[in-house]
């Protein structure tokens, strides 16, 4: 939005106030747990986005539809931007007591059809929120990478790189994590380099106990950059998470990062997933939860090199043309002016 020549403030958790790449930073106190997010950062994020001076208001966590509606109600334009089927995802939380799930998911189902009946338009991250609802301007912005953002000028060429996948992102339970070392351990030649934080933070301790964890290499939190040189000493890329309810018909934005940096994908055998590595030929599926499955994936990605790379170049050609963001960039700017027309 900002190189379309909009004045941009992001109001997000940050440690000051900055300009950033052009957009402007007002900073939230980092919240002391889910309830304090919910309850104070909620309302310090209405006092600042108030402070903004701004004519359209884009919010993305679905505890914020409460300050969304505030400000529809003030005469602003505002959007919501839904990045997940976030009723479903709540059954799913280990964190939530099981009494609790259903009747918060049905709150927070009630409060997402209020947003969607009231508020200026819905922004979604995937077809199957999209359909979800009836918002007349709801708009499919799918969370694809910037073409040749992950891309290194001198990539090392595959026959000389390391035999090891990488996974970038959050690493938790339901992403794999277990199931991943596991199988490493069954391919000894095999390592995984891991950029990200481990959510909760006693998994790393836990997984440490098994056998493969040897193999792994942590790399903790890397800017773009530092994710692009990971991935250049890697020939594969790994996003196996478990068959939940908010998991199958998602599209993880590291799905597409592997593939726009020529990396073929070990993926998960969910059918939309199916729909977009198997149509592409740029990756192996396997079930999450089967570890010998997971084991033979591996085997084959750091073993068969040339295979390996030509299903990489195979999904860097997909992006070129259809899963890159200049695409949905596209999309955006055109709800914006809409908008504000």
């Amino acid at each position: 939005m900002a190189r379309a020549d909009y004045d941009v403030s992001l109001v997000v958790v940050h440690d000051r106030n900055e300009t950033v790449d052009g957009v402007r930073i007002l900073s939230l106190p980092r919240p002391q747990g889910r309830l304090d997010r919910w309850r104070t950062t909620r309302n310090q994020c209405m006092a600042r986005a108030l402070e903004s001076g701004a004519e359209l208001f884009h919010f993305h966590d679905p505890e914020l539809i409460p300050v969304g509606l505030n400000l529809k109600k003030r005469g602003f334009k505002v959007v919501y931007d839904v990045h997940e089927s976030h009723a479903e995802s709540i059954l799913d939380r280990t964190y939530l007591h099981p009494l609790l799930r259903m009747p918060i998911s049905w709150l927070l189902e009630r409060s997402e059809r209020r947003a969607d009946l009231r508020l200026d338009a819905i922004v979604a991250a995937t077809p199957k929120i999209a359909r979800s609802f009836k918002n007349p301007r709801t708009a499919l912005v799918q969370n694809f990478p910037m073409e040749g953002e992950l891309a290194l000028s001198s990539s090392v060429s595959f026959s000389d790189r390391e035999p090891a996948l990488v996974y970038v992102g959050g690493v938790s339970g339901v992403r794999g994590a277990r199931e991943i070392v596991l199988a490493l351990g069954q391919v000894p030649e095999a390592r995984l380099i891991v950029v990200g934080e481990f959510s909760p933070k006693s998994l790393e301790s836990e997984l440490a106990l098994l056998p493969g964890w040897s193999q792994v290499e942590l790399l903790g939190w890397k800017d773009r950059s530092g994710v692009a040189v990971a991935m250049s000493r890697c020939v594969g890329g790994v996003v196996l998470f478990h068959p939940l309810r908010n998991h199958i018909e998602s599209q993880p934005n590291k799905l597409f990062e592997y593939m726009s940096a020529g990396l073929p994908v070990l993926a998960s055998d969910f059918p939309h997933w199916r729909e977009i590595v198997a149509t592409e030929d740029c990756g192996l599926l396997v079930d999450p939860l089967d570890v010998d499955a997971i084991a033979g994936a591996i085997r084959a990605i750091v073993g068969d090199r040339k295979s390996s790379e030509a299903m990489g170049t195979r999904g860097r050609a997909a992006v070129r043309v259809k899963y890159n963001w200049s695409i949905q960039e596209t999309v955006l700017l055109d709800l914006y002016k809409s908008l504000l027309a």
